[in-house]
């Protein structure tokens, strides 16, 4: 049986306005319009528009898909048919589902969802504690956020196979109360939980607007990241005389080399066992668009290959290689099945494009380039991190 990822974006609204959001501008209209549809249509996807594309998923059998309502461009929590879209993907044999959100309006729905597909959900908690979290996400949000972490904790605790993942993405706003996240979920009695640090994306949207008073040197973050470490291990100790599992911490969006070099003075404070590592079994192995093992799936319908071909501002140079194909829809194309849309032109010329990327990287000559999960297409189009390049 085959395995596909399927990113699914059911709207490009939200209901906050993060200072570091990275994906603020797919609320203008102007800026989608400088993407592949012009006269991009401003209403949402029906339910039965979007049971068209469940069908497509019942009509592959042969794959085993994961699908993950993403954040990317919008909270999907808040498209009025999310929960009734949930439940009916729960009927469908070989699929579990995924979810992460702000968080803000989780505690309201989760009794009305499913859960037995629910194998992973991410929820983003950005700093240690209420100040550093509102200063990025906005006044009260800290408070919903984590009454949405405890009940699914309370919901899901028993299930051996569930993974919590809280995301937080570091700045200059929350960088020196990233030591106290590990209290922070102490108490959570959760089989898997995962404290994900992320690297800010600072190349648009309000993270680009605000990059001098957002952006961290990795000098700073590799500071914390001592106290964090600490933290977490004096954490884990207690959590352990309770009978509780370990918390994991994982550095997310920065190349293997930088996850090296800001792990390099803890040996003495660090156990490899509280990190988790992401790592790739060989070049471009790890890249879903490329091994076709990913998919990405718009607000109106539209698919593509991931996240970095749904930008406009990718658009002009995916051309330059491809001419001017337009993306498959699955409310405008008639497929049957998901190897219909893996079978366009689109994806076809996109994964050979990918394949003529990884030459022409920088990565092309690292000695960690088979292990590392960095991004081919974004690595092409945004550079490589300066810590890459030294030494």
């Amino acid at each position: 049986m085959k395995g596909l990822e399927i990113d699914w974006h059911l709207t490009y609204r939200c209901n906050l306005n993060c200072i570091h959001c990275s994906v603020v501008d797919y609320r203008d209209g102007n800026y989608l319009g400088h993407g592949y549809f012009p006269d991009f249509p401003r209403s949402e996807l029906s339910y039965n528009e979007l049971l068209r594309f469940v069908e497509l998923m019942e009509n592959s059998r042969e794959y085993s898909t994961t699908v993950h309502f993403s954040p990317n461009v919008g909270e999907s929590t808040l498209h009025p048919d999310f929960v009734k879209l949930w439940n009916r993907l729960t009927d469908i044999d070989n699929v579990e589902l995924s979810l992460t959100s702000n968080g803000v309006l989780l505690d309201k729905i989760l009794d009305a969802m499913y859960m037995d597909s629910l194998k992973n959900i991410i929820i983003s908690v950005d700093g240690g504690n209420r100040e550093a979290h509102n200063a990025m996400r906005g006044r009260g949000t800290f408070e919903r956020t984590m009454r949405a972490v405890k009940k699914i904790d309370s919901l899901k605790r028993e299930d051996d196979d569930f993974y919590l993942q809280l995301n937080t993405v570091i700045t200059k706003l929350n960088v020196n109360s990233l030591r106290e996240l590990p209290n922070l979920f102490e108490e959570l009695e959760g089989k898997n939980i995962i404290l994900n640090l992320f690297k800010l994306s600072t190349d648009s949207g309000n993270a680009r607007r605000y990059r001098e008073r957002l952006e961290c040197s990795l000098e700073e973050i590799k500071e914390e990241l001592g106290h964090i470490l600490r933290s977490l291990r004096e954490v884990n100790e207690r959590r352990g005389q309770h009978g509780r599992v370990p918390l994991k911490l994982r550095l997310e969006l920065f190349t293997l080399k930088e996850q090296l070099l800001l792990l390099k003075n803890y040996s003495g404070t660090l156990q490899y066992s509280d990190i988790l590592f992401e790592l790739s079994s060989g070049q471009g192995k790890s890249c879903g668009a490329y091994t076709l093992k990913r998919i990405f799936v718009g607000p109106h319908g539209y698919v593509f290959p991931c996240f970095n071909f749904a930008d406009p501002e990718m658009k002009s140079v995916f051309i330059q290689y491809a001419g001017s194909l337009k993306p498959p829809s699955f409310v405008e194309d008639d497929f049957l099945t998901l190897d219909d849309i893996l079978k366009t032109p689109f994806f076809q010329r996109a994964r050979e494009w990918i394949g003529t990327l990884y030459p022409k990287l920088f990565c092309a000559s690292c000695k960690l380039r088979d292990s590392c999960t960095v991004c081919p297409v974004y690595a092409y189009l945004r550079g490589v991190p300066n810590a890459c390049k030294e030494g």
